[in-house]
């Protein structure tokens, strides 16, 4: 088995910048370069076989082979579209607190939160597992 060589930071910038920070997939800010023939597959990073990518569509495709890359964008977008969303309302338990007994009972999917660093700590969950929410 071969042990595996990252590009590092700097090719991977020089990479990015030269091929454009745009993910290949969907539009958003790329920080990374994807594999089209993932790498556990060719244990190869050639040029010809990175594309810009965001994290999400990254994980989206995890290793899974396509025969075209245009195979693999239309994965990923179907697959994150298909995607539930949950939508969700953020309190610090002070701010819930002070609205009236009415006002909360209403909210659903609320979640009530004692410390500002644990909201933080939530949201960055919460994004992470791409949920929608309100802070």
């Amino acid at each position: 088995m071969v042990k595996r060589q990252t590009l590092g930071p700097i090719k991977t910038e020089k990479l990015l910048k030269e091929l454009g920070r745009c993910c290949y997939y969907c539009g958003e800010k790329a920080v990374l370069l994807d594999h089209f023939i993932p790498w556990c597959y060719c244990e190869s990073d050639d040029e010809s076989n990175l594309v810009p990518c965001c994290v999400d569509c990254n994980l989206t495709a995890g290793r899974k082979m396509f025969d075209t890359l245009e195979l693999k964008k239309q994965y990923i977008i179907q697959a994150k579209a298909r995607r539930k969303t949950v939508h969700v309302s953020l309190w610090l338990r002070e701010d819930f607190e002070s609205l009236s007994y009415s006002l909360q009972t209403s909210l659903t999917n609320a979640i009530i939160v004692d410390t500002p660093e644990a909201l933080r700590g939530l949201i960055r969950r919460l994004e992470a597992e791409d949920i929608k929410f309100i802070a």
